[in-house]
Parts: structure tokens; C-alpha cells; sequence
């Protein structure tokens, strides 16, 4: 009895492997059927080419694309850290600009007094440098917070 429970599983295991290996040859059988059926038999020689650069193209491109989302958490430290640098470097120009041209308006508004035709246009000009430095100077606080999240994240 025994024995024929066994051939009995045996013949079903076997029936459920091949059933499983037909409708895997059958879905790949699709699969390239499907992928034939984007080829129109009435194509040139040359629309087919460029389906096939097309099609390459997009596998190309859609590998790019998952590999650019799996970036690794070293590729992405060395990456944000190159950019945060180059970010303060800029910011460091940018606010000894700003910094410089309220500066040139602050002795500009000395030399003019209230009584120059051009007090009101110098006066919103240093509203204007004036905002411009405390931009820059907030800047300057955004990035040391980026970078030290940078560097507590990129720690061993």
C-alpha cells in the first residue's frame, strides 16, 4: 500500500513538473511571439534595422535607469560630496560679491546725502545687496547643515 501511495505522489510530482515546464515553454513561446509580432514581415531590410536600434535603444536606456536608481551609499557620498563642495566654493563667491557690491552702495549712499537725484534708485538698491547678503549668509548655514548630514549618513 505503501508503495503505491509513493508511485501515486511520484506520478503527480512528475505531472506537476512537466505541466509547469509546458506553461513556462508556452509563456516564452508568447513572449517571442510577441516580440515577432512588433516586426512586420512587409518591413525593409532597413525599417528593420532601425527597429532594432530602437529596441536596443530602450533596453539600453531602461538599464541605464536601474542602474541609476541602485546607486550604492559610497557612490553616493563621493557624488553629494562633490557637489556640496563645489556648492560652498560658489557660495563663497557669491556672498564676497554681494557682500562687495552692498559695500560700493553703502559709500555710494555717503557721498549722495538725501538730496542726489539718484537717492531713491541707490536706496533700493541696498535693500536689494542687503537681502542678497543675508540670502548668501543663510546659504552658508544650509550648506554646513547638508554637509554634516552628509557626514553623519557617510560615516563607518
Amino acid at each position: 500500500m505503501r508503495h503505491m501511495f509513493a508511485a501515486a505522489a511520484a506520478y503527480m510530482l512528475m505531472l506537476g513538473t512537466v505541466s509547469h515546464a509546458l506553461v513556462a515553454r508556452d509563456a516564452s513561446s508568447a513572449q517571442l511571439a510577441g516580440a515577432q509580432a512588433d516586426v512586420d514581415p512587409y518591413m525593409t531590410d532597413e525599417e528593420r534595422l532601425r527597429y532594432a536600434k530602437r529596441t536596443i535603444s530602450d533596453i539600453l536606456e531602461r538599464t541605464q535607469d536601474a542602474a541609476n536608481r541602485d546607486v550604492s551609499k559610497t557612490q553616493y557620498c563621493v557624488e553629494h560630496g562633490q557637489e556640496l563642495e563645489k556648492d560652498v566654493d560658489q557660495c563663497e563667491l557669491d556672498i564676497l560679491e554681494a557682500q562687495s557690491k552692498h559695500e560700493q552702495l553703502q559709500v555710494a549712499e555717503a557721498q549722495c546725502g538725501h538730496s542726489c537725484d539718484n537717492y531713491h534708485r541707490i536706496q533700493m538698491d541696498l535693500i536689494h545687496s542687503r537681502k542678497d547678503v543675508n540670502y548668501y549668509s543663510a546659504r552658508v548655514g544650509n550648506l554646513n547643515k547638508q554637509i554634516a548630514a552628509l557626514r553623519n549618513w557617510c560615516s563607518p
